[in-house]
């Protein structure tokens, strides 16, 4: 279970516990052994050898090694770890009165305060459940914050939760949520929020929840990306949002969401509604026109960089893969595959197509 925390608890007589480069038992042994009392992070858990990475203690950096010795444990999952509810089967369960519009867990907290909690967003509410084991096994309910309309999408920054509220559906028609006509009337919607609704910044931590409205966007906001800067990178978390009027990149510090850049009507006139970090200088964005645009944060221009129009419908989502340099978009035909560096369209991959 990769994060949880483990302590080295067998190995006292030989200084420590062995230490291999691979998960076979037979891959070449370290020249050094991971000393009796370490801490290690769980890097990947196959049966009982685990990839680790040390967080305290002396010993390899990184290696292999076996939870036990001949029935004896030489490793012990940390107090306040993730695993007290692993192997858990939790729910179903009714997270919301409504339809459940978008889920993010905590993933900020460590050991040993670690976080078990899920936020589930649904008309004009996020609700956060504790899941951690105690004498009621069932989710418990936490933190309930009032959203000033329909949660689009939820980000954790630090102690923070950031809510993108996409429409502000009038209350004598009931909830959009569980209208047949839903994509529809929620586009008609979208221009009935007050300035500031659209994404808003909430204190999980304090007793006033309400820390920052973003007076950024005019209509209403249907996604939020985060960067995430590595241990090696001293530049500050950045949160990109989108809307038909806006998109926008802010950046994380102690007095809360800064603005860094902004694109006016960055798809023209049709609605632009998913977002996905290409580097920490450039994103790609799309519309339900199924045209993807590149944007060069760095040049300081507010136009696309790039734009590939693809011609699909009903685009759902929108990732780019760092590693092979492809943009995957998911629409209501299957997956399609675009080739980052050439920008061409390399595949797609139909839903009624065998893989």
């Amino acid at each position: 279970m990769p994060g949880v925390l483990w302590k080295v608890t067998g190995g006292g007589e030989k200084g420590g516990i062995v230490v291999r480069d691979s998960r076979d038992l037979s891959s070449e042994q370290l020249a050094e052994r991971l000393s009796t009392g370490s801490v290690v992070e769980a890097l990947q858990l196959l049966g009982e050898r685990l990839h680790y990475k040390l967080r305290d203690g002396e010993g390899p950096e990184t290696g292999w090694v076996s939870l036990k010795l001949k029935g004896k444990a030489l490793l012990e999952v940390m107090e306040g770890s993730w695993r007290d509810i692993d192997g858990q089967s939790i729910g179903p369960w009714t997270a919301c009165a409504e339809k459940v519009t978008a889920l993010q867990f905590d993933r900020f907290a460590v050991p040993p305060k670690c976080s078990r909690r899920l936020y589930v967003a649904s008309s004009h509410c996020v609700q956060c459940w504790e899941l951690s084991r105690s004498a009621d096994p069932a989710p418990r309910a936490q933190k309930l914050l009032k959203a000033p309309g329909i949660v689009s999408d939820l980000s954790l920054l630090s102690e923070s939760l950031v809510t993108a509220v996409s429409a502000n559906p009038p209350d004598d028609v009931g909830s959009v949520c569980h209208q047949a006509d839903f994509k529809k009337r929620l586009a008609e919607q979208d221009d009935l929020l007050t300035s500031g609704d659209q994404l808003v910044v909430w204190n999980l931590t304090g007793n006033e929840p309400l820390q920052q409205r973003m007076k950024i966007h005019s209509r209403g906001c249907h996604k939020i990306c985060l960067w995430q800067a590595s241990a090696s990178d001293n530049r500050p978390c950045q949160l990109a949002s989108i809307s038909k009027d806006a998109l926008s990149v802010c950046t994380w510090g102690p007095a809360g969401l800064e603005a860094r850049w902004s694109a006016r009507d960055p798809h023209g006139e049709v609605t632009a509604k998913h977002l996905s970090w290409a580097s920490a200088d450039s994103l790609w964005s799309s519309d339900d026109g199924g045209v993807l645009r590149l944007w060069d944060l760095s040049s300081g221009q507010s136009k696309p960089s790039t734009e590939l129009r693809l011609g699909l419908k009903m685009l759902s989502a929108l990732l780019f893969q760092m590693s092979s340099q492809l943009v995957i978009a998911a629409h209501e035909e299957g997956l399609s595959f675009v080739d980052a560096r050439s920008n061409k369209l390399v595949r797609t991959q139909y839903t009624k197509e065998q893989i």
